[in-house]
């Protein structure tokens, strides 16, 4: 072998260390090579711990160099292992591997040699002809210790555990046939045959002759107890109503040969609408489900007791109104109110207390995309502020809603406003809806409110032109 001087080494004197830059030591020189250093000096390598670490006896003894030549010597007691190592591996394996004959020539031993032809185990059992149905097995006996599988092709399959209860299970896959399963014993040279018991794929097993080793069959056994049909209609409990071509209410039936007869014999009337006096749920989450238009899915509408005190509808809910009271426990008055989102007004939601308008909830949304064709807007604000007149009142009783109230409210008249500007209240002066129910009018707040900004505003300029004009007098 050439000596190996790939890369260079780092010594320090008196260190037995030699670190290898660029090196592969470990496929390049063994313990017992020559390492002639970067002083010229000779040394044996006692160790390699890596492709850039070994060890040398003795220490290093020129000086210190990081990055100086070297060589690996390597010495002919190679060959001399290597001869022996290989005299012992034939004198342990050389007559056994003699015995195999031309079978030892085989990665994969094939089965005219006697092997199997496989490397794994379902193959192995596919050469051998034990899968697929090739050919027949018998032997003395065969246990099954797990789950049947691959019953996905036609076919008697059995296996343990299956159900995961500890029992044997027997899986016919009967294909495009009937199925089933059939039992039955032969004599000694299979030339007769016995009664044949079936089991059909539709479950039903059917036997030639049932012997039973005590008659009647006792009740613990499935059977009656009797040998007459009275005798066990007695002892099965059902008394004389099992011999009743039309079972009387009076014995626990309905009276009835057809659903209306029936439902009206119980007093649930002749139609198929149940009237009952009382309906009382009892469940963890007791509901009632609603199928509109006889829909077949889940519910249309569910009225459900989800959680303690709580009923919720998943649903829309529609009413003619909304009875409330005072607080959660006080008392109810005697009006009910709907609220209706006012689509061509957006911006407000219309109150009614029973069939009278009174009014609309304002909401001060003010977002620019909500809004379209914005322009400034000008008016005599100040005029406008002067022109409208404060009042006070007291609450007139007017309607079927409205009542007399003692209480002094400071204000504004809805139709006086709206003749200063009309976009500062809604309606019409003495204005009823198409049934005669009356409907009021009501001032808009965002409207009055702007009015006002206008006037101070103007006001401002008119306080800038006096300073202006004061500060002018002074000079």
């Amino acid at each position: 072998m050439p000596w190996y001087k790939t890369g260079t080494v780092s010594v320090t004197q008196n260190s037995n260390a030699v670190i290898g830059i660029g090196t592969a030591f470990i496929a390049n020189s063994r313990v017992g090579d020559g390492f002639r250093g970067p002083d010229g000096g000779w040394y044996e390598v006692t160790n390699i711990a890596s492709d850039t670490a070994m060890s040398i006896s003795p220490n290093y003894q020129g000086a210190t160099n990081g990055a100086g030549g070297y060589a690996l010597a390597p010495l002919q007691g190679y060959v001399q292992a290597s001869a022996d190592a290989l005299r012992a591996l034939v004198l342990q394996y050389g007559q056994k591997l003699a015995a195999l004959g031309t079978t030892g020539n085989y990665d994969i031993l094939p089965i005219a040699k006697g092997g199997t032809g496989a490397t794994d185990g379902a193959t192995a059992l596919v050469n051998l002809g034990l899968r697929g149905g090739a050919n027949d097995l018998l032997v003395k006996s065969i246990g099954f210790r797990g789950t049947p599988v691959g019953y996905n092709i036609q076919g008697l399959y059995m296996g343990w555990n299956g159900n995961g209860d500890g029992g044997a299970n027997y899986i016919c896959n009967r294909g495009g046939a009937g199925g089933g399963h059939s039992w039955w014993s032969v004599n000694s040279d299979n030339t007769a045959a016995g009664p044949v018991m079936t089991y059909s794929y539709a479950g039903v097993l059917s036997v030639a002759q049932l012997s039973v080793t005590a008659s009647p069959i006792a009740i613990s056994s499935g059977g009656t107890s009797a040998n007459t049909a009275a005798g066990a209609r007695t002892n099965l409990g059902l008394g004389s109503a099992a011999i009743e071509n039309t079972v009387p209410i009076t014995k626990g039936g309905t009276g009835g040969t057809d659903g209306p007869s029936a439902r009206s014999g119980i007093g649930l009337g002749t139609t198929d609408v149940a009237t009952f006096r009382a309906l009382e749920l009892t469940h963890t989450t007791p509901w009632i489900d609603f199928h509109f238009n006889n829909t077949a899915a889940d519910y249309d509408v569910r009225l459900i007791n989800d959680s303690a005190g709580t009923l919720t509808l998943d649903g829309r809910l529609a009413s003619k109104g909304t009875w409330c009271r005072t607080g959660l426990n006080g008392s109810r008055g005697a009006n009910i109110y709907n609220l209706n989102w006012n689509t061509s007004n957006s911006g407000y939601v219309d109150v009614y207390i029973d069939a009278s308008y009174v009014g609309a909830l304002t909401l001060l949304q003010s977002d620019y995309r909500v809004k379209r064709q914005v322009e400034e807007f000008s008016a005599p604000f100040l005029e406008r502020v002067n022109a409208y007149r404060i009042v006070t009142f007291k609450r007139a009783a007017y309607g079927e809603v409205f009542k007399d109230g003692e209480n002094l409210i400071q204000g504004l008249i809805a139709h006086e406003v709206q003749e200063i500007n009309p976009l500062a209240a809604t309606g019409k002066k003495d204005d009823v809806d198409a049934n005669g129910n009356i409907w009021i009018q009501q001032l808009d707040s965002i409207a009055l409110i702007t009015d006002a900004f206008g006037a101070i505003k103007e006001l401002s300029v008119q306080v800038k032109k006096l300073r202006a004009e004061l500060d002018a007098l002074k000079a």
